[in-house]
């Protein structure tokens, strides 16, 4: 969901990876209620198995922005990021903030105007709804990507072999963390490499992605394979058992910006990066979606919360696929239908009209 910058080839596989990157981050929205109520039973297993894959969506999508960004020119130029970047990003969270806003006014009851105000107010502070985060993560991270790239293009092999050390041992203390005790947690956590967990450990993933995107190295399939099928068990396997062990649903394995999530995302992206950078008819059929992905992001747990205020609560495992694939549905035409309309259009998708016409909006469909 992030912009480059510079005339680039057309890197297909990114496309594929905000493909899954949506469906995913909806099935976790969606599968959210389902995990805090039945934990334990079969059909909670496989739901708990799907969303340890679901949590890669954010790092995916951190990836993909700090590739694009951090390996374009114009990243240096600060001029630049404050006349394209930062309007899109912060114009598109404003208007679906007060979209958001507006439901949650009218959902929650009351005096609607003053709920409304208080919602929309407090986005100024912090997000109205919870996957709004990401948004104000990317925008704190493009006011000082020209910082990240002119650092990054400065290094030598061995500044770069010292980065990338850095944001392997900043990922593996986390997973150690996870691992231990409650009681033998605090003997995990060491001071330097906390503190290298800067924007809440989203800067580590922001990075990778410019490492995973310029590798040279060839890794092969089995192994990437191995890795990602040994990672989702250790996952889904802890996830299991904390759960069990506290009587609730528990997440912690399943961190997005934790060290077991970000190396699950990592398998993703070089297993895209190596077998499906080249078109294809999916990739053509899928290619409206990918263009309006960043509404869809904004909107689609708007849509989620209005299907539990309507009594969609199901728990099951297919249901929750089934209502994962009509929230996508409906946000899709959601944000299809406002590309279409002009002066909607940069607004709520930060795609330009002109843009829109040639590859997303009704007008290019019919």
């Amino acid at each position: 969901m992030g912009e480059g910058g510079n005339k680039r080839e057309h890197i297909y596989y990114f496309d594929y990876l905000r493909i899954i990157g949506l469906v995913s981050v909806i099935f976790m929205h969606t599968a959210a209620a389902p995990l805090r109520a039945q934990a334990g039973t079969a059909d909670w297993q496989l739901t708990s198995v799907f969303t340890s894959f679901a949590f890669t969506a954010v790092p995916l999508f951190l990836m993909m922005s700090g590739y694009l960004t951090l390996s374009s020119e114009k990243t240096r130029d600060y001029g630049y990021i404050l006349k394209n970047r930062l309007p899109r990003l912060v114009c598109t969270l404003a208007v679906w903030t007060a979209a958001a806003s507006l439901w949650l006014a009218f959902s929650g009851g009351g005096n609607v105007p003053r709920s409304f105000i208080i919602h929309l107010l407090s986005g100024f502070s912090r997000p109205v709804m919870v996957h709004f985060w990401y948004m104000y993560t990317l925008i704190a991270l493009t006011v000082v990507s020209p910082f990240l790239y002119l650092g990054l293009a400065g290094l030598d092999r061995t500044g770069r072999t010292v980065t990338a050390a850095c944001i392997a041992l900043v990922l593996l203390q986390t997973a150690i963390t996870c691992l231990l005790p409650q009681r033998l947690k605090p003997y995990g956590v060491i001071d330097i490499f906390y503190a290298l967990r800067l924007f809440g450990g989203s800067l580590s993933a922001y990075l990778l992605g410019w490492f995973l995107g310029n590798m040279k190295k060839h890794i092969p399939n089995a192994a990437l394979i191995a890795v990602f099928a040994a990672d989702l068990c250790v996952i889904a396997l802890g996830t299991a058992l904390r759960s069990a062990a506290g009587g609730k649903y528990d997440a912690s394995f399943q961190s997005q910006s934790g060290g077991f999530e970000i190396l699950l995302a990592s398998c993703i992206f070089l297993f895209f990066r190596q077998n499906f950078n080249r078109e294809s008819a999916f990739r053509r059929a899928m290619a409206p979606m990918v263009q309006l992905s960043l509404g869809i992001y904004l909107v689609h747990n708007i849509f989620v919360s209005m299907a539990g205020a309507a009594g969609f609560t199901g728990t099951g495992f297919i249901y929750t696929c089934a209502k994962t694939l009509c929230v996508l549905l409906a946000s899709y035409l959601t944000v299809k239908t406002l590309a279409s309309v002009k002066v909607l259009c940069w607004p709520f998708t930060g795609v330009s009209f002109a843009a829109a016409c040639r590859g997303c909006s009704w007008q290019h469909t019919f």
